[in-house]
């Protein structure tokens, strides 16, 4: 199967409280978060009995209705003679080390996967990154091929207790080697405590600082302490699962060895020593498939850059991109940093490049080496075009999804480029496609259905968005007795004011026409008569809410374009989501405070362009956001991150 990366869960808080979040979280300037990475096969060798593994791919569903989910157990582990897998959730105590491995899966700590008993499973997905028990019943071994995404990985610890942990290393390293002095006496892992798993006796046994480990294999290793160790030595960036250069174009001007001009955005890796011994870390280039520095100068390069001492300056290491690089060798207690710089050399096709990197950490002796994936990411924001999708009834119905906003405007970079946040913001995304194949934004919507008095007489499934027309329908729930609606809701953004309902009194056209003094002629206010200008400047001159002003908002709002594969619906210019200063949703406007009656004005311009392949009933592609008001950068703050998007309703109609 073809392996993606799942979506992520949704987050529930207020409307208010996310809009707050979300300024916050554009105002950010740290980067990095956990991207799309690049894919990679791991070869697990499972012995006949118990093996304890560590699964450092991300195995996901490519199509169906569960494309993008991480990858079921008995796919993961076809092979019939796997039949167990188990996987700790909480902190163990030594007692899981002296018995055999299945008489611990009653224990609330645990979750199991059994292939006779699939009602009682309460492990269902294999995820990356993991320890897990794996047992085959058959007679010999068992050789697993797992594909899937990869991602930068530091380890959790639970101090004061034995944690299930496996590293990515190649060759035979000594457990003594690895740990080092964190596996001395005293040390925060003490090799005495950590233990391994015998496939033949199904027992674990101690180690020894001698004893040799394998890769894919996990252990028991205790930690005395909070630690923070990852291996002899400890990598840092800003960033959770890969280094995200952004959108750049690059603000680095620096020529390469043929004398071309490169444009670089530059990211900094930190390397410090833990260990007793030297150590050599080297950066080596996976995926796309290493080729000669010239011959991929239309695709996403990658340059050692060298900052001079003393002056705000820049040099490259070598002019050439790097395919294998040693990066630093660190004596013991040292740290070091190294800049990287990206060059975007395509020019065509998609706006994204992805290359995949490892980095390498001699153990000594020869004896191997840990290594760290680093998918390596930048976009051109320059390319991200797209077709505008065209109204396709096949898309009719009520599509929910979720939106994890992964990048933001630097507000402190020259050039305010594109950067990778700490952190992703989740936003909850209900479109409304009618039948006719045009879509809309929804903030809100109740499944609910006409009324019956006599059972043998059908319902129908109805979409209801006007409050006032609840009445006229019934719940499709029962609730203490009665019959209610389920509903829906986004707290990640809200309806514009509705200014369209000019003709009503109290609206803020007419208590703008009134205060400007434009009437029909008749002595009633004009609201026909207030343009742009009159409203933009009423709003931002006024310091409370007008008197006589009836609230009264939109209950959708349409988008152009239409959804499909590889097509782009978004918000019209000129028809963006208004956050107005008398919003009720303005996070900046306090109703009870007299100094801040109205809030800032926001505008709220958002575009997605889906991704070319199709599942029934899913769609995924990338959520863009921008915001203008928020400050006086003189350009708009610009958000973006994956979008999935999945159809719970084939209704075309709202009411």
């Amino acid at each position: 199967m073809i392996l993606r990366k799942p979506p992520q869960r949704s987050a529930r808080t207020t409307r208010n409280a996310l809009c707050r979040g979300l300024a916050a979280l554009l105002a950010q300037f740290a980067l990095a978060t956990a991207g799309d990475a690049a894919e990679h096969v791991q070869t697990l060798t499972l012995q006949s009995g118990w093996n304890a593994v560590w699964i450092e791919v991300f195995p996901t569903v490519a199509s169906g209705d569960d494309a993008g989910l991480a990858g079921p157990v008995e796919y993961v582990f076809a092979d019939p003679n796997i039949d167990v897998v188990a996987r700790p959730v909480a902190p163990v105590g030594t007692a899981e080390f002296i018995s055999d491995p299945g008489s611990t899966f009653n224990q609330a700590s645990w979750v199991v996967w059994n292939r006779t008993s699939a009602s009682g499973n309460t492990l269902t997905r294999i995820r990356g990154n993991q320890a897990y028990l794996v047992h085959n019943d058959g007679r010999s071994a068992v050789v697993q091929d797992v594909t899937g995404e990869v991602r930068f990985f530091r380890p959790t610890w639970a101090p004061g207790s034995y944690n299930l942990l496996g590293f990515s290393i190649s060759g035979s390293p000594t457990l003594g080697e690895f740990f080092g002095a964190a596996g001395q006496s005293g040390g925060v892992h003490p090799v005495s405590k950590i233990f391994t798993l015998d496939p033949s006796s199904g027992k674990w046994e101690g180690v020894q600082s001698s004893s040799t480990m394998s890769p894919g294999l996990a252990y028991w290793v205790f930690a005395e302490r909070n630690s923070t160790f990852s291996g002899p030595v400890a990598v840092d960036f800003d960033g959770l699962g890969g280094l995200d250069f952004g959108t750049g174009p690059g603000d680095l001007a620096l020529e390469d060895s043929n004398g071309e001009d490169l444009f670089l955005t530059t990211r900094e890796l930190t390397f410090s020593n833990v260990d007793s011994a030297e150590h050599t870390v080297t950066l080596a280039k996976v995926a796309p498939a290493t080729i000669e520095p010239d011959a991929d100068s239309d695709e996403l390069r990658l340059y050692r850059v060298i900052p001079e001492p003393g002056v705000l300056a820049y040099t490259l290491e070598t002019g050439m991109p790097v395919v294998s690089s040693s990066l630093a060798t660190l004596t013991s207690g040292i740290t070091r940093t190294v800049t990287l710089g990206a060059d975007r050399g395509w020019t065509t096709g998609e706006p994204s490049r992805e290359n995949l990197y490892r980095l390498e950490v001699d153990l000594g002796s020869g004896s191997g080496t840990q290594y760290f994936w680093l998918p390596v990411t930048a976009t051109r924001a320059d390319l991200a075009g797209g077709a505008l999708g065209t109204a396709d009834p096949d898309y009719a119905g009520l599509w929910v999804g979720q939106a994890n906003l992964t990048t933001v405007t630097s507000i402190a970079e020259t050039g305010n480029p594109a950067v990778p946040t700490t952190s992703t913001l989740p936003i909850q995304v209900i479109i409304h496609v009618d039948a006719g194949g045009n879509p809309s934004l929804l903030s809100h919507v109740l499944f609910m259905q006409t009324k019956t008095a006599n059972e043998g007489m059908p319902s129908e499934s109805v979409l209801v968005v006007d409050e006032n027309k609840i009445p006229f329908f019934e719940g499709i729930a029962v609730r203490n007795g009665r019959r209610v609606g389920r509903r829906i809701e986004t707290a990640a953004y809200d309806m514009p004011l509705e200014y369209e309902v000019s003709a009503q009194p109290g609206s803020l056209l007419t208590v703008i026409a009134e205060s400007l003094g434009y009437d029909d002629g008749s002595g009633n206010p004009d609201p026909t008569q207030v343009t742009d200008t009159d409203l933009e400047t009423y709003t931002l001159a006024a310091t409370s809410r007008p008197p006589g002003f009836v609230e009264a908002y939109a209950r959708s709002w349409p988008l152009e374009g239409g959804l499909g594969p590889g097509s782009i619906v978004r918000t019209a210019e000129g028809s963006e989501l208004r956050l107005d200063p008398y919003h009720r949703s303005n996070p900046f406007r306090h109703a009870f405070h007299p100094r801040h009656g109205t809030g800032i004005k926001v505008t709220r311009s958002i575009s997605i362009t889906f991704d070319d392949t199709r599942a029934d009933g899913l769609l995924t592609g990338t959520y863009t956001e921008s915001l203008d008001g928020l400050t006086n950068l003189g350009v708009p703050l610009v958000a973006s991150g994956p979008l999935t998007l999945r159809r719970v309703s084939g209704i075309g109609a709202l009411y």
